[in-house]
């Protein structure tokens, strides 16, 4: 019976390691390709995304199906908003309020340059998946919870903002060529146009 942890055509040797699962090396070869990937795009060659991944060529595409799979799976990968949910999650509520908007500003901005990066160079039909606006209000309900008194709108609205204003300046025909920091769009959030910080 075939060992599940060993990819077809890749017999076992006692000489070295006992062999990745298919699922933990196609996550590793997802992980060193996508540098390469966000680089070059489309034109990226088998063979450099076989150098990536330190692996031979027929390795890769035991893993995946063909270049195009592969190319799949990372785009599915980094166009999932899961893994920002759970980062914004790790933001520590006791913090205080500027430092969390700032970490989660620079977060949620990262992501979405990140994302049209890919629509730029996979073309604009790369959608990314929608991440549920419930979960996004409760994460940011118990982010900002310690500082409920001194919000002028419900953490949902901070939410929203947030993404808005990360999403517009992410989008080079939106901000008019303008690039915004994420300290100044959480100066925005916090402050508006006529606010002041608050005194140190």
């Amino acid at each position: 019976m075939q060992d599940p942890t060993v990819l077809p055509g890749e017999p076992l040797s006692p000489a070295r390691a006992r062999p990745l699962a298919l699922e933990d090396r196609q996550a590793m070869i997802i992980e060193a390709v996508t540098p390469l990937l966000m680089e070059f795009g489309p034109q990226v060659t088998s063979r450099q995304l076989a150098d990536a991944a330190g692996i031979a060529e027929g390795t890769v595409y035991r893993a995946f199906t063909d270049k195009e799979s592969l190319i799949n799976a990372v785009l599915d990968k980094q166009m999932d908003f899961a893994p920002l949910q759970e980062a914004l999650a790790m933001i520590d509520p006791g913090q205080p309020l500027e430092q969390k908007i700032l970490a989660a500003v620079t977060l949620v901005q990262a992501k979405f340059l990140e994302i049209f990066g890919l629509m730029a160079l996979f073309g604009e039909h790369r959608h990314p998946a929608k991440a549920p606006r419930d979960t996004l209000a409760k994460i940011f309900e118990a982010m900002l919870a310690p500082d409920a008194g001194r919000l002028n709108c419900p953490p949902e609205v901070v939410a929203r903002m947030i993404r808005l204003l990360a999403f517009s300046t992410s989008i080079p025909h939106l901000n008019d060529g303008v690039s915004y920091t994420p300290q100044e769009i959480t100066d925005i959030v916090l402050y508006g146009v006529a606010g002041a910080r608050p005194s140190l």
